[in-house]
């Protein structure tokens, strides 16, 4: 809510003290901009779940769910799964094997490792297990990692708070500024204007009071 400080400041001109936009006004400015950039993140629309491809020199990061998608001709769901059980690292935890239409598998599991595993060494490692447990032969075709549209734009939302933050501080500093300079305008004005019209008015006033004071005559005529 405006404080007295606000009112005040709000009904004096920036010369006397006053100011265009007061702290209160900015700070009001800033959260409802926040709460706006917030909401989008976290509406139902804003946390539909989307896959992105990875690149191959790109590292897993820990904790993080990943799909990685084989060719595997002959290959079973119980095969694969059995493959990646028995010989894939340690760091490939939950793993969930379901077939692609049209062939192939899809292996989705959870990185727990240090965030040193590459896609391309990860997808390694599988296809080596695969050869070694039961002799399926799997071929990469890529890795995405599953995440929504409020976590993809999380990182971004610092960026575009203090942009707005940035925003409203130089939007402030205009406004004030510009504020000045008309009240600074408008006070040099009103000063030239009034002693215009004081040299005016000693000039005319003589003129006028000698117009205005009536004659007396002495010894009147009939």
């Amino acid at each position: 809510m405006p404080t007295l400080s606000d009112y005040i400041q709000n009904a004096l001109p920036t010369w006397a003290g006053g100011s265009a936009v007061t702290a209160n006004e900015a700070s009001e400015r800033q959260a409802s901009a926040t709460a706006e950039i917030m909401a989008v993140a976290t509406s139902p629309g804003g946390q539909q779940p989307i896959s992105t491809l990875l690149d191959n020199d790109q590292t897993l990061v820990n904790g993080q769910t990943y799909t990685f998608t084989f060719n595997a001709p002959g290959a079973t769901v119980a095969s694969l799964q059995s493959d990646i059980s028995g010989q894939a690292p340690d760091f490939i935890t939950q793993v969930s094997v379901t077939p692609v239409s049209g062939g192939g598998f899809n292996v989705t599991f959870v990185y727990e490792g240090d965030g040193s595993d590459l896609v391309q060494d990860v997808a390694s490692s599988i296809v080596a297990a695969g050869l070694a447990v039961n002799n399926d032969q799997l071929g990469f075709v890529s890795a995405s990692v599953q995440t929504t549209v409020g976590q993809a734009i999380q990182p971004t939302i610092a960026a575009q708070v203090a942009g707005s933050i940035a925003d409203q501080t130089t939007l402030a500093n205009s406004a004030n500024a510009a504020a000045a300079k008309q009240d600074s305008a408008s006070l040099t004005s009103g000063i030239v204007w009034i002693a215009v019209g004081l040299a005016v008015f000693v000039l005319v006033a003589p003129s006028i009071l000698g117009a205005a004071t009536p004659r007396v005559s002495v010894g009147g005529n009939a």
